[in-house]
């Protein structure tokens, strides 16, 4: 969370948070980024997944995915 003045980069493994009053310059790496109001931001930002959301996305993509299973010998003839 950002409330003051920051000169540089900077890494979050979940968010950066520049409040109202807050002033960033230089570049922002986080899954998840908010800038309110009133507040500065000079820079870029990359908005790389986190560990955690990406094998969340892999379960939520395998939960997804039709599901084949065998039937059984007195049903496959149907």
């Amino acid at each position: 969370m950002v409330l003051g003045q920051v000169t540089g980069n900077l890494t979050a493994s979940e968010k950066v948070d520049i409040r109202e009053n807050g002033s960033v310059e230089g570049d922002i790496t986080a899954p998840r980024v908010s800038i309110a109001d009133g507040s500065h931001f000079r820079g870029s930002i990359d908005m790389k997944k986190n560990e955690f959301d990406r094998v969340a996305g892999a379960l939520k993509r395998e939960e997804q995915a039709p599901r084949l299973t065998a039937l059984p010998p007195e049903l496959a003839r149907l």
